[in-house]
C-alpha cells in the first residue's frame, strides 16, 4: 500500500500531522521572539474627576480640561471647559473646570440651554446684523468692492477691524477678555476712545440681533466704554474763508461757498443734480435748493436757502445730467490751499459748525437753522452752535442790572461813635 502511495504521489496522513505540527510550533516560537520585550503595554484612560454634577476629564485630543455632565432632559453633553492645565498646577485647573461647571448649572437653572450657539461663529451673526440692516433700509450700510472676489460685498463702517480681529472664532470664546483683547489691539493702532466704542457697539448689536432670532440665549458682559475726547469745536472764520477759497481753483467755489453759508454736510452736496427723476433740485428763480429725503443723511427732505453770490456763480454754469457742484479733487485742492491760507487748522467738517454759528449769531431763530443744516437732534445741534455767546452775555448783563437796582444803607458814624464811647 505505501508503495501504491509513493506511486501516485500522495502525502501520508502521518506526515501530514507531523507538518502541521511542526508549522504550529514554528509559528509559536516567532510570536514570542516578536514579544520577548513583553506584552505590549495598554494605552492608559483618560483621568476623570467628580464634580457635584457631571464631571472633569482630561481629553487626549485636548489641551484643555473637559466637562461631562447631563442636562435636566437626559441630554449628554461634553464639552472643552478652556481651562488648560499649566505645569504642577493641575488641581487649580481642575477646580476653575469644577467652577465653570456649576455656572453651566447655574445658567441651566436660569433657564439657559448651554448648547445654543454651541457651533456658532462670528461671521454668522456679523451675516445676520448685516441681513437686518439691509432689510431696515439702514443708511449706514455700504457695499464695497473685495478685490479678492471681484464682488461688491455688504459692510458697515468700523466692521472691517471686527473682521481682522475676530475671523473664525467661535461666538462661546468672544468672552469679556477676548473683548478686552480687541480694544489693546485697536489702543495699539491708535484709534480714538470714540471709534473704539463705535466697534465695540456693533458688536454688541451683532450679539443682540442673534439672541433675538433665538440662536443664542446669552450674551457676553461687555467692558466699559472708553474715555472720549471733547467734540471738535473748529470754527472757520469769514475772512479765512474768503482767503482759502482764493487759493482754490475757481470751479470748487460754488461747492465751498455752498458749504460755508449753509451748512450742508459735503455728501449731500455732491449728490445735488439739476434735475432727479424729473424733479428740479436747483431753482435759481426762487434762490434755493431743495434736497430729497433719499439723498440726506437722515431720510428727511429740506431746502437750502441760496446766497446772491452763489446764484451768480450758478447762474454762468450750464445745466447738464451731472451733479450741480463740481467736486473734482475737492480734498486734495483744499489741503493745498488751506496750507497757503496758513489756516492748516480748518477742516471741511468746520464750515458746517460755522454755518450753524453764524446763522444763530445774526439773529436766525433755532428751529430754522436746525431745519437748513439737518440737524435732527437737539444736543448735536448744541455742540455745533459754539460760537453763539449771545445768550451768555446778555444773562450777565441780566444780572448785573438786577444788581444795580439794590441799594446799601451806610452806617451813620456819629451814631457808631456813641456806642462805643457808652460800651467803654
Amino acid at each position: 500500500m505505501a508503495g501504491k502511495e509513493k506511486a501516485l504521489g500522495v502525502i501520508p496522513s502521518r506526515l501530514l500531522r507531523d507538518a502541521t505540527f511542526i508549522c504550529h510550533n514554528l509559528v509559536t516560537a516567532a510570536a514570542e521572539a516578536v514579544n520577548v520585550e513583553g506584552p505590549a503595554e495598554k494605552t492608559a484612560k483618560p483621568r476623570r474627576w467628580r464634580a457635584d454634577k457631571g464631571c472633569v476629564y482630561e481629553n487626549p485630543q485636548s489641551a484643555c480640561l473637559w466637562l461631562d455632565y447631563r442636562t435636566p432632559s437626559g441630554k449628554r453633553v461634553r464639552e472643552s471647559s478652556g481651562v488648560k492645565v499649566a505645569p504642577k498646577k493641575l488641581r487649580e485647573a481642575i477646580q476653575k473646570a469644577k467652577d465653570i461647571l456649576a455656572q453651566r448649572f447655574e445658567s441651566i437653572g436660569l433657564g439657559v440651554d448651554s448648547t445654543i450657539g454651541k457651533g456658532l461663529r462670528y461671521e454668522d451673526i456679523r451675516k445676520d446684523l448685516l441681513d437686518r440692516y439691509e432689510t431696515r433700509g439702514f443708511r449706514s450700510l455700504k457695499h464695497k468692492l473685495n478685490k479678492e472676489t471681484g464682488k461688491k460685498e455688504p459692510t458697515v463702517w468700523g466692521m472691517i477691524h471686527l473682521d481682522k480681529f475676530f475671523a473664525a472664532w467661535k461666538v462661546s470664546a468672544i468672552t469679556q477678555a477676548a473683548i478686552r483683547a480687541f480694544v489693546e489691539t485697536r489702543k495699539k493702532d491708535g484709534a480714538e476712545g470714540a471709534t473704539i466704542n463705535r466697534n465695540i457697539g456693533l458688536l454688541q448689536s451683532m450679539f443682540r440681533t442673534a439672541r433675538r432670532s433665538g440662536k443664542l440665549q446669552t450674551i457676553p458682559e461687555f467692558p466699559e466704554q472708553q474715555k472720549v475726547n471733547p467734540p471738535r469745536q473748529g470754527y472757520c472764520t469769514p475772512e479765512q474763508f474768503l482767503l482759502i477759497r482764493s487759493h482754490l481753483p475757481e470751479n470748487l467755489w460754488p461747492l465751498l461757498t455752498l458749504l460755508y453759508y449753509t451748512g450742508v454736510r459735503i455728501g449731500e452736496a455732491k449728490k445735488i443734480m439739476w434735475s432727479y427723476d424729473g424733479f428740479p433740485q436747483v431753482d435759481l428763480k426762487k434762490e434755493q435748493i431743495t434736497l430729497l429725503g433719499v439723498l440726506t443723511k437722515n431720510g428727511q427732505p429740506r431746502v437750502l436757502p441760496l446766497t446772491d453770490e452763489l446764484v451768480d456763480m450758478l447762474k454762468k454754469q450750464s445745466e447738464t445730467d451731472g451733479p450741480v457742484f463740481d467736486s473734482t479733487n475737492f480734498r486734495k485742492e483744499f489741503a493745498a490751499a488751506k496750507a497757503k491760507a496758513k489756516c492748516r487748522h480748518v477742516l471741511i467738517h468746520d464750515f458746517r459748525r460755522s454755518a450753524v454759528s453764524n446763522l444763530v449769531n445774526v439773529g436766525t431763530s433755532e428751529t430754522d437753522t436746525m431745519q437748513i443744516s439737518g440737524h435732527r437732534s437737539r444736543t448735536v445741534f448744541d455742540r455745533y452752535n459754539v460760537r453763539n455767546t449771545t445768550r451768555l452775555h446778555d444773562a450777565m448783563s441780566r444780572v448785573e442790572k438786577s444788581h444795580s437796582l439794590v441799594t446799601v444803607r451806610r452806617p451813620n458814624a456819629r451814631k457808631s461813635l456813641k456806642a462805643r464811647s457808652s460800651v467803654g
